[in-house]
């Protein structure tokens, strides 16, 4: 296998991007000027070739500048795979796709309201935005500065009751993705809502509350004589997974 042609160094890459600008600019005075030509034949061709110079030369701005634009985009990830963040899948795991595309990632952090800092604790790019096990609830969306998609905003569903979990997750369908569309979804901070739903033992206490079991189809009717009906709200809550606590 033959090796990659090697890159300029930068500050040549960056003489050469301000020279193609300076060309672009001169090409544009350049077509003022032909334009002025009397004879309709001889100035159509003229502006024409100017044009096309014109087009070669922003392409070859364009692709410099896409280089360079890579370059650290690639450094910025190797740096991260070298302090050891590893890439992530939907379902959790460590594959590089199982039904998602995860890319490896470092932990940033976003700027929130009031100053605060969100940490970003996992970015991936997946089929599958809504199977990481946990529940969630939608909040919000807001259309984005040149994408094609809204960003749909989500808090973790344990979030309005006792555990105050923090947890929350943007989703954003990728523009002119393939079919299944492709989607990058941010999570920011951990889910804290475990500690809470799983306790290590069960209680020993000996007081008056009852253990009812759900899965015997035959409940004593006392139990269930004049007990409240759930509100929308309540049963929301009572839809959380059983699953453990990582992403």
């Amino acid at each position: 296998m033959s090796p990659s042609p090697s890159r300029p160094p930068s500050n040549q890459r960056d003489a050469a991007i301000q020279e193609l600008r300076r060309g672009t600019e001169l090409a544009a005075r350049l077509r003022q000027q032909v334009e002025l030509i009397p004879e309709l034949d001889r100035r159509e061709a003229a502006v024409a070739n100017v044009s096309e110079i014109a087009e070669a030369m922003e392409s070859s701005l364009f692709i410099l500048k896409s280089q360079s634009e890579h370059s650290f985009s690639e450094a910025g990830e190797s740096m991260a795979v070298q302090a050891g963040y590893g890439t992530y899948s939907s379902d959790g795991g460590s594959s590089a796709r199982n039904g998602a595309v995860a890319r490896a990632r470092k932990v940033r952090h976003r700027r929130g309201r009031l100053g605060e800092e969100a940490p970003i604790t996992k970015e991936i790019l997946t089929e599958a935005p809504e199977n990481d096990r946990f529940p969630w609830r939608k909040y919000g969306e807001k259309k984005i500065l040149n994408a094609e998609y809204t960003r749909l905003y989500y808090k973790c569903g344990n979030s309005d009751n006792h555990s105050k979990c923090p947890a929350k997750k943007y989703v954003q369908q990728q523009s002119n993705s393939s079919n299944p569309p492709l989607f990058n979804v941010t999570f920011i901070n951990e889910h804290t809502c475990c500690s809470t739903m799983f306790p290590d033992e069960p209680s020993s206490r000996s007081d008056s509350s009852q253990v009812i079991d759900f899965t015997n189809p035959s409940l004593p009717s006392p139990l269930m004589e004049g007990a409240p009906g759930l509100t929308q709200e309540e049963e929301d809550n009572t839809s959380v997974s059983m699953h453990s606590c990582g992403y």
